[in-house]
C-alpha cells in the first residue's frame, strides 16, 4: 500500500515540476499564458489578427479605442 501511494506522490511531484518549469519558460520568454508548449520563445513574435505582431502592438498604441 506505501510503495503505491509513494508512486503516485513521485508521479504528482514530477508532474508538478514539469508545469513549474513550463511557467518558468512562458514568464522568462514573456509569452502568452495559453501558448502551446514548445513555442514559447517565439510565441512574442508570432502574428495577431493576421498583422505580424510588432505591426499589431504599434497600431495599438496609435488606436487605443480599438480592440
Amino acid at each position: 500500500m506505501l510503495r503505491q501511494v509513494d508512486a503516485e506522490l513521485a508521479a504528482e511531484v514530477e508532474r508538478l515540476n514539469k508545469a513549474r518549469a513550463d511557467i518558468a519558460t512562458i514568464l522568462r520568454d514573456g509569452a502568452p499564458a495559453d501558448t502551446p508548449a514548445g513555442f514559447e520563445s517565439v510565441a512574442p513574435r508570432l502574428s495577431v489578427g493576421g498583422l505580424p505582431a510588432a505591426l499589431h502592438d504599434a497600431s495599438a498604441a496609435r488606436s487605443p479605442g480599438l480592440p
